[in-house]
């Protein structure tokens, strides 16, 4: 949603974090996440089982077989 209350892009994922420096964290199939920009286009394809929220340019995401997960950069796919 905008500042106003109206959707800037319409619900479609069965779940989704907030928007972190222009992404956010979202699932396409409630299992594995990746990351859409503001315009809602996939930035960074759905790979991992869990992704944190973008900070200084990075998020920690982790697949099933790595522990404590690896960065994720948000300079694109």
């Amino acid at each position: 949603m905008n500042t106003s209350g109206a959707y800037q892009i319409e619900p479609s994922f069965p779940d989704a974090e907030d928007f972190y420096e222009g992404l956010a964290a979202v699932s396409w199939d409630g299992e594995l996440w990746g990351y859409i920009n503001s315009e809602g286009e996939c930035v960074i394809w759905p790979e991992f089982d869990m992704a944190d929220g973008f900070e200084k340019g990075m998020a920690r995401a982790a697949g099933d077989s790595e522990e404590g997960g690896e960065w994720a950069g948000g300079g694109g796919v």
